[in-house]
């Protein structure tokens, strides 16, 4: 009989052990002010939300319309890659940015670019194992990388140069024979730059060199503005084996609730592993794919009408982001963020601030989520005074968004020294 008895190990009154890996995960940055945000709702207040890279563009009657017949009576499991239907129209949008992949052995559809990039991950990396990563960084990438027993070898970027991408001696300087991979977000997310072909080639050049997996989130390859132009890594010779590019339908066709993403490799034996993986979760979400391939194959408009969207937006704020005292924000060339530097010490702070005390001392009924820079980054101490702030909002919220901020920096009491007039 257990009774009575006291057993080593087990947890008996604070619960099981949990995994040493889950407590390495972070909590996201992006989503960590939101109960914040939700009691400042409760109190009457209006929150503008531009913590989050969420599109607030409405899909059109016309596809919904369209979409409600393509809908089957059951809903069943689709293949383990996905709907076959849905990987030839994902196989043609490729070729229409001239790159032919196979639909059959290079494409698989998962449930968002989150799961690619935790499948590619968990496929690449054993535990201890390293992936570079250039820094500021997409915040959710350090939860995926230790959820699979990695760690991240952050590359420093500065606002100085734009955030642009290191010369590869930074990322030799880094390198270690723990490094299995580099991951770029490409354009980037937090900060809207945009890697040039240049910049990837070396990169290329550096992982053939080094025998480095290659993993590109090209998830924002549309988002491209005044003319900048870039290039998916699966266009580069050489490396075809090396080269795993995240993609997703969330951003570009205002659909991230769908949860409908993908990933492609020409590596045969990597795509193998990877379907075994999806075979084990069993399919990628049905009704997302249904809706990506009606809008690939009959609406395909779409995507440039968000595009347009965030082209507008993306205006609006810089004119108006330019008129706030003691903020420096380079100008994004895609993707729909900025990464700013603000007058003030602790950004974390001050965001709570917005959310709580500015709406007294402001005597305002509105006040903005921004997400705090420092969560943003591995290495430690970077970030502090930055935010990165999403453009999701139409033109006239976006314009009521940053004039609430200037006010709010205006009043805020922790201001920076130098920036104290």
């Amino acid at each position: 009989m257990l009774e009575g008895r006291k057993i080593e190990g087990s947890g008996l009154g604070g619960g099981p052990r949990l995994s040493g890996v889950a407590g390495q995960l972070p909590p996201s940055p992006i989503r960590k002010l939101i109960p914040l945000a939700e009691g400042a709702e409760r109190r009457g207040k209006q929150v503008i939300y531009l913590n989050i890279g969420q599109p607030d563009i409405p899909l059109p009657d016309q596809i919904l319309d369209a979409f409600r017949g393509r809908v089957p009576s059951l809903l069943a499991y689709s293949h383990s890659a996905g709907l076959a239907g849905v990987r030839q129209s994902i196989a043609r949008y490729y070729r229409g940015l001239g790159i032919e992949v196979d639909p059959e052995s290079e494409i698989l559809i998962t449930a968002g670019a989150s799961e690619a990039l935790w499948f590619v991950l968990r496929a690449l990396l054993d535990a201890g194992d390293a992936v570079m990563i250039p820094e500021p960084l997409y915040a959710n990438y350090v939860g995926i990388v230790r959820m699979v027993g990695g760690r991240v070898v952050p590359v420093p970027t500065t606002i100085a140069q734009n955030f642009a991408l290191p010369d590869i001696e930074a990322f030799l300087s880094r390198w270690t024979p723990e490094v299995k991979a580099i991951l770029i977000c490409n354009p980037n997310n937090p900060t809207g730059t945009v890697y040039s072909s240049e910049m990837l080639a070396d990169l290329v050049a550096f992982a053939r060199e080094k025998n480095l997996w290659l993993v590109a989130d090209e998830v924002y390859r549309e988002f491209l503005y005044g003319g900048v132009k870039t290039r998916s890594l699966l266009t580069f010779e050489g490396v075809e084996d090396h080269v795993v590019v995240i993609d997703s339908f969330s951003k570009r066709m205002s659909l991230c609730g769908v949860r409908t993403g993908l990933l492609v490799t020409r590596n045969r034996q990597l795509y193998d592993v990877l379907l075994r993986m999806g075979q084990a979760r069993l399919s990628p979400p049905l009704l997302g794919q249904y809706l990506v391939q009606l809008i690939l194959e009959e609406f395909s408009w779409w995507i440039d009408r968000v595009v347009e969207e965030f082209g507008r937006r993306r205006q609006v704020f810089l004119e108006a982001v330019r008129g706030l005292p003691g903020v420096r924000a380079p100008v994004p060339q895609g993707a729909f963020y900025v990464f700013a530097e603000l007058p003030v010490e602790d950004s974390e702070v001050f965001c709570r601030w917005l959310l709580t005390d500015f709406l007294e001392v402001g005597g305002v009924d509105t006040t903005v989520l921004l997400a705090p820079g420092a969560g943003f980054y591995v290495s430690g101490g970077r970030g502090c005074d930055q935010v990165r702030i999403a453009f999701v909002v139409g033109v006239d919220r976006l314009r009521e968004a940053l004039e609430v901020l200037a006010r709010a920096l205006e009043l805020y009491p922790h201001k920076r020294e130098s920036a104290v007039s």
